[in-house]
């Protein structure tokens, strides 16, 4: 038996829109402000909603916001990259390999301002189980580069050299072009 679609009703369209309205403007607070720097009320008033209906939508408060943003980030976007990054196997230049991996990261990191500052600033307020699985999505990215650089190596296409190294100062570089855009 197939599971019939739910049309959705203007209501539930209002309440997907004021959802969203309230992540992008927390993540414009929590990028400015920090997220210890950021209140409910701000957040409700910059959305132009009463307090107390931030709650409605998370219970959690500004907690529940950013582990939303951090959960939306971990599986949408990680998953999108390592979906990309199966195409460096078909690369066969490492400069070509080098640009594709700096151009993936800043199309999923580098467009979102606020996602990439809250990133950056904001691990100390990660919870638990959302540190580890932002740490374990970046391992994933670095480990895949490093796989990548050392079958280059074995087919002899680059001389041997520090992997580890070469891959931790590729994505070095990667930060230091992107950081310098945040503040613009």
């Amino acid at each position: 038996m197939k599971k019939e679609k739910k049309e959705l009703t203007s209501r539930d369209l209002q309440a997907i829109e004021t959802k969203s309205k309230i992540i992008e403007v927390s993540k414009m607070l929590f990028a400015n402000n920090s997220f210890n720097g950021t209140t409910i009320r701000q957040i409700s008033k910059e959305v132009g909603m009463a307090d107390g209906l931030i709650y409605h939508y998370f219970p959690d408060g500004k907690k529940g916001i950013l582990n939303f943003i951090l959960d939306e980030f971990v599986t949408e976007r990680s998953e999108k990259i390592e979906e990309e990054l199966l195409v460096l196997e078909k690369i066969h230049s490492m400069k070509e390999i080098l640009e594709f991996l700096g151009n993936t990261i800043f199309k999923y990191f580098g467009k979102d301002k606020n996602l990439l500052i809250i990133l950056m600033r904001e691990q100390s307020t990660f919870d638990e189980i959302h540190m580890r699985r932002f740490q374990k999505n970046i391992k994933k990215i670095v480990i895949k580069t490093l796989k990548i650089i050392k079958n280059k190596i074995n087919e002899e296409q680059i001389k041997s050299f520090d992997t580890l190294m070469m891959a931790n100062q590729f994505w070095s570089s990667i930060y230091s072009f992107i950081i310098p855009t945040l503040s613009s």
